[in-house]
């Protein structure tokens, strides 16, 4: 029963996506399979090369936080197989593989959950960063009844930015407050609290430990991660028929990712990513049916590369 009971949630919602998607945008198979025929299939290895660019740049990234202990093969490894986890498991619950990865590696919980954070961080400021350059870029090309929706888009951007920057350069703070709150007489009823203000030390210490020249670093390459896996996805959608200029196409794969960090997704994101797809499109002035059609295409062709990741990825940690 318990099994059933984690399995239908994530279930319920992959339907009920599909479920809407079907209904507004009056899918029509023949049209799904006209689109896919446009795709030249020889060109798929360089589709595959660019995603496993994008990911061995997640793992440059990844030996700038940690600080290059870990030898870069086995650090790719991890890399590879924390994505296997994150794109299939629901709500994003992948991502616990990065930390359960690098204590197998010998780092403590909290100091893998401190890199896991400060990872996310910096994916979230690479992507707002190219959302407000291409959006600026591309202001005169949206569509005039979609202006209110980027305006309200942007302002959420910027607030994310000001709480981003709160948490990489104010975490010691933070981190206090939560000591103090768990030491005072009110945090009594917490079980193990000496346990844990040693874990959340251990934390706040392994955020400051990329501060400085190491965190600009990392950053530099979350930038080159987000154009690469962008630049790959965008120049399949042009291929697709998107009869619109590779910036705009860019703005587009950039929103739907933003959208996509929103921790509500089924099995594999199965309907979420399409639903994603379409309303960022959409909005920037596309087809919907158009756009279900090329969401299709696309997730199929990235779970296919997550795949081969993942065994690729497993079988580097085999090795010892």
């Amino acid at each position: 029963m318990a099994t059933v009971k984690n399995i239908l949630p994530p279930l319920l919602i992959s339907v009920l996506a599909v479920s809407l998607l079907l209904a507004w945008t009056g899918f029509d198979l023949s049209q799904a399979l006209a689109v896919a025929s446009r795709l030249d299939w020889r060109l798929l290895p360089l589709f595959y090369l660019g995603l496993l660019l994008s990911m061995m740049l997640r793992t440059v990234r990844l030996r700038l936080l940690l600080g290059g202990v870990i030898p870069f093969g086995r650090l790719f490894g991890v890399s590879l197989l924390h994505h296997f986890y994150a794109s299939l498991l629901p709500f994003r619950t992948g991502e616990a593989a990065l930390p359960i990865l690098l204590k197998q590696e010998g780092y403590s919980m909290a100091h893998a959950l401190a890199v896991l954070v400060a990872a996310r961080v910096l994916d979230l400021l690479s992507m707002v960063f190219y959302f407000f350059l291409l959006g600026w870029w591309q202001t005169d090309r949206l569509p005039p009844d979609s202006q209110p929706l980027w305006q309200a888009v942007w302002s959420g951007a910027l607030l994310l930015v000001i709480a981003l920057l709160l948490l990489m350069w104010g975490h010691r703070w933070l981190v206090a407050r939560l000591v103090n709150f768990v030491a005072r007489p009110a945090g009594r009823w917490l079980p193990r609290r000496e346990w844990l203000i040693g874990r959340l030390m251990v934390f706040g210490e392994g955020l400051t430990r990329v501060q400085g020249k190491r965190l600009l670093a990392a950053l530099l390459a979350s930038l080159l991660v987000w154009l690469t896996g962008s630049m790959t996805m965008a120049w399949v959608i042009v291929t697709l028929g998107a009869e619109r200029p590779l910036t705009l196409v860019l703005l587009g794969t950039v929103v739907s990712s933003l959208l996509g960090q929103v921790p509500v997704q089924g099995f594999a994101g199965i309907g979420t990513v399409e639903g994603v797809f379409v309303l960022a499109f959409v909005a920037l002035g596309w087809e919907a049916g158009w756009a279900l059609n090329c969401s299709l295409l696309l997730h199929a062709l990235l779970l296919g590369a997550c795949l081969l990741y993942g065994m690729l990825g497993w079988g580097m940690l085999r090795r010892r």
